[in-house]
Formats: structure tokens, sequence, C-alpha cells
């Protein structure tokens, strides 16, 4: 029989799938999501996410970022050939993962914690969290590797290591640079000798986790910079350094802390003043900042929560070193961390409810409430229709003639089985000037006669350049070199 706290958070769950799902976008992040449908849809055909933009297409290869993400599409393969459509099944998998996100963070508050309250507080955070429910609307894999790194800490505080370590993997194999928290966490453990038993179970499951990923769909995979590569590496061993100073020494614990907490909110600065949807995240999620902040500061001071509360910072200031470095002003990467923040402010709530259970408990719940409720009536970002969308549907059933581009992915993937190539000079055929076209290849020029001009509804097309409403042009000709 289920407990309560079980009923409880599968209650949240599902509560969270119906609102998420009520909250998706139909546009996708460009060029991100297509690049998922695409690897997926190659995955399907094949077992390797590459696949022909039809006919006499180019060849799609998963640019960089994307090959390192293998577990998205590959679920999304899966679920399409049980029958769904490749956008339903990504879809599907990012609203579950988004709902039990919501769950998994309030029932790994509550094993840090001990307290049903702060449990049920964090899960209420994520669940009202205007910028949480906008960015984890996009079908991509934020939301999974979310879900697969709560999952993770919570079977690994739970001590079942074989089942953490194999989520972790999963979660690497969605995320990578959550490689970086578990490769802090093994250095961690390796220091203590009750901790290597299980450090080996939990690893080796983790390798044979990743390795079934990658061994499944072998993506072509290319490195990052080794620039990026080396300061990551370094970030993670001065991190696990700092974390063995706090674990050594509980006093301070606190300093180490507050100095993690600070270098989080600094590297994370630009991206909550980054607009996504016309809103920021400060807008939207100040009272969550608010709560999150307060809430790991009485964690740190506090004698039950402190080493806990240390770590959540110091992996926190790594991940957003890290997406500082990869692109400081990207809200998305931002509200990757939202869920800290929530247990941030469950470490707040146990705090006061276990200094001062009798005459706080009644005023705690209430002021979660207010800040859940003051999150939830918080401006929402919106997102208007997908134009590559509108403009596919414009192109659809016209001439076979090869489609050139600047954005194959997208066209690729709407107008199968059209053959859809990429804008290089020298390339014949129906070149289509668009959003894309005026955002990635502004210098292209084309020698040959208008065709027709097409309506774009338009929306954030690139997430820093705003929206481009203007119509597409069809021209027919040749692709002229750049002057």
């Amino acid at each position: 029989m289920l407990g309560k706290p079980a009923v409880l958070f599968t209650g949240v769950g599902l509560a969270a799938v119906l609102l998420r799902a009520l909250q998706f976008h139909e546009a996708l992040v460009y060029p991100d999501g297509y690049q998922y449908l695409l690897m997926a849809r190659g995955i399907a055909e094949h077992g390797r996410p590459t696949t022909m933009l039809g006919e006499g297409g180019d060849l799609f290869v998963p640019n960089v970022d994307a090959s390192l993400k293998p577990l998205f599409p590959l679920l999304v393969a899966a679920v399409h050939l049980c029958g769904a459509t490749l956008r339903d099944a990504a879809d599907a998998i990012t609203v579950l993962s988004e709902a039990a996100v919501v769950a998994l963070v309030g029932a790994l508050a509550l094993r840090l914690t001990g307290s049903r309250a702060a449990g049920a507080a964090a899960s209420a955070l994520c669940l009202a969290s205007a910028g949480l429910a906008f960015w984890s609307g996009f079908a991509g894999p934020d939301a999974l590797a979310q879900a697969l790194a709560l999952a993770s800490a919570l079977a690994l505080a739970g001590r079942r290591w074989r089942l953490g370590g194999s989520l972790a993997g999963a979660c690497i194999a969605a995320r990578p640079e959550f490689a970086l928290i578990a490769f802090v966490a093994a250095m961690v453990a390796a220091t203590r000798p009750s901790a290597r038993r299980p450090l080996v179970s939990a690893g080796a499951a983790a390798a044979v986790s990743l390795g079934i990923v990658f061994a499944t769909v072998r993506p072509p995979v290319a490195l990052p910079e080794a620039e990026l590569l080396g300061g990551a590496g370094a970030a993670a061993v001065v991190a696990a350094s700092v974390l063995l100073v706090a674990l050594g020494r509980p006093r301070v614990a606190p300093a180490v802390g507050l100095a993690a907490a600070g270098v989080a909110l600094v590297a994370s600065r630009p991206a909550w003043s980054a607009a996504g949807g016309g809103t920021t995240l400060v807008h939207t999620d100040w009272p969550l900042l608010i709560a999150g902040v307060c809430g790991m500061l009485l964690g740190l001071l506090g004698r039950a929560s402190r080493l806990p509360a240390a770590a959540l910072a110091v992996g926190a200031a790594l991940l957003a070193l890290v997406y500082h470095a990869k692109n400081p002003e990207v809200a998305r990467y931002a509200a990757v961390l939202l869920p800290v923040l929530a247990l941030g402010a469950a470490f707040g709530v146990a705090e006061l409810l276990s200094a001062h259970r009798g005459r706080l408990t009644r005023a705690v719940v209430p002021a979660a409430g207010a800040v859940a409720l003051a999150l939830a009536l918080a401006p929402q970002p919106r997102v208007g229709p997908d134009p590559f969308v509108g403009i596919a549907r414009q192109l659809r059933g016209g001439s076979p003639t090869p489609l050139l581009t600047a954005a194959p992915d997208a066209y690729g993937f709407l107008l199968a089985p059209r053959p859809v190539t990429s804008l290089r000079p020298g390339r014949a055929g129906l070149v289509l000037l668009d959003g894309a076209q005026r955002a990635y290849a502004p210098d292209v020029r084309v020698e040959g006669v208008e065709v027709a001009r097409l309506s774009s509804t338009g929306f954030l097309l690139r997430l820093d350049r705003g929206v481009d409403r203007r119509p597409a042009i069809l021209a027919r000709g040749i692709v002229a070199p750049s002057r």
C-alpha cells in the first residue's frame, strides 16, 4: 500500500500533467527542437540519428550540442515506433518529464529534510513557476534531464546505489553537463572509505546505462571545444575540493555554501535578465528566487540542513558557471536550475518548522502558499505559432523541385519527403528567403525571379533576435556567391 507521501506526490504529478499539457507550446525552439526530431526520425528509420532530407536533399547530421544528447530522440523514436507521430511522441515525453520534475522535487525535499511541508512547498513552487512552465513547454531534453537528475539524487539518498547510478547515466545522456555533478560526487565519495563500495556500484551502473544509450544509436559525437572542456574540468575539481572542506569541517559549510550561492547568482544573472517570450525570469520568478535564496540561507545556518544545502549550492554554482561559459544570456539554461531554488526554499521551510514548530507552523505554510500563488499569478510568457509550420503549409503539395533554405532541418522535417538543401553558392532550385535566412544568412543573393510571397505569423525565431513578421519570398534561381 502506498504511504501518504507517495499518494501526495503522485497526486501532484497527475495535476502537473494536466497543467503542463495546457501550457505546452505549438512552436519549437529553433534549431534545437527540429534537430531532436530529425535525430528521432533517423533512429526510427535505421537506428542512427542521421537522415536524408528527401531524395536528393542534404544528409542531416546533428550539430555537436545535439549529438551529445541522444537519449531524448531515442525515447521519441521508441514511442513513434509504437504508433505515435514524432511530434506527438516528443510532446508527450516532455510533458510527462516536467510533471515528474514537479513530483520528484517534492519527494527529494522530503527525503533530505524529513518534512512533508517542505516537500509540498518545493512541489508547489515548481508547479506554479511561470518560468519553468514556459521553458519546459518546448519539446526537448531539458525537462527529461531535470527529472532524471532528481530521480537519481532521490535513489542515491535512499542508498539505492545501482538505481541511482543508472539514472545518473541516463541523465548524462540527456544533458551531458550533469556529468560534472556526477564527477564531483565521485571525487568526494572516493575520499571516504565507507563510500567507496557504493561508488563502485553506482559508477558501474552509470557507465552501463550511458554506454547502452550511445551504443544503441551510435551518434556522430564531436566533443565541445577543448577550452570549454578544460574549464569545466577545472571547475569540477575546485568544486569537489571546496565540498570536501565543507564536509570535513561542518562549521565551514555555511561559508562554503554562501560563497557558492553567490557564484551561482552572479553567473546566472545575465540569463535571468534575458527575454524569453517577451518576459524575463526576473519578472516571472522573482518570488521563487527570493524564497530559494532565503531558504538556502536558513538551511546553511541550521544544523540539520547545512551539509546538504552546501552541496546543493556548490552543484548549482558549477552548472551556472558552465551555462555562463556556454551562453550567458539564454534564459532557458537558468530555468534548468529553477528546481534548485525550490529545494533551497524547502530547506528554509524545514528549518523554520524545526526551530519554531509551535509558533510558526501556522505561518510558514500560508507563506509558502503565498509565494506559490505569486508565481502562479505572474505574467505568463507567450509564444506565437511556429512560422516554419505556417510556411510549410503553403509550400506543401507544390513543386517537387529541391527547396533551398537557411533552415534545412526545419523544412526537411516538415516537408518530408520533398528534397531540402541548405543555401550554398551555385545551387539551383526554389530558394526560400524567410526569417531564418535573414537571421542566419543575411548576405545570400539569388539570381532568378520571384515566384511567390508567403505570409509568416512569426515568433521568437532566435531568442536573441526578436520577432520577424516580414513575409517569406520564394524565388526560382541560383544562389550566388556573397559579395
